[in-house]
């Protein structure tokens, strides 16, 4: 028996779906362990307080956020606190200081695993 090229496309596309459904799986698992862990007692990033220094230049190195104005504009902010499913992003730019509700599964992955580190470290 020989392999043909459309035997290795369809193993390579059978891999590709076992990779993707277990992205799906991380994703839906961080997102499951960081409403469970928050739910009672929430993830607070950075309170207005620290906002409203004048040293506030750390809210861009956090964990972000977006969503898209009615009007069309994409608006990017720090993620300021979480607490089950819920997400207050905090806006940058134009927008500084207002704040917009998400759910958790609206955030990038990256962000999502960066919310990890900070829940390991409010734990520890």
């Amino acid at each position: 028996m020989y392999i043909t090229t459309i035997h290795i496309i369809m193993l390579i596309n059978k891999e590709l779906e076992a990779l993707q459904q277990k992205g799906y799986d991380v994703i839906k698992e961080i997102i499951e362990t960081l409403k469970e862990k928050t739910k009672e007692n929430p993830l607070v990033i950075f309170t207005d307080e620290q906002a409203s220094e004048d040293d506030n230049e750390m809210i861009y190195d956090l964990p972000y956020g977006y969503t898209t104005s009615r009007d069309g504009y994409y608006l990017q902010g720090a993620i300021q606190k979480v607490q089950g499913n819920d997400v207050t992003i905090f806006f940058t730019g134009d927008n500084w200081g207002e704040t917009y509700q998400s759910d958790l599964d609206e955030l990038p992955f990256y962000s999502l695993v960066q919310l990890l580190s900070f829940l390991d470290r409010q734990q520890s």
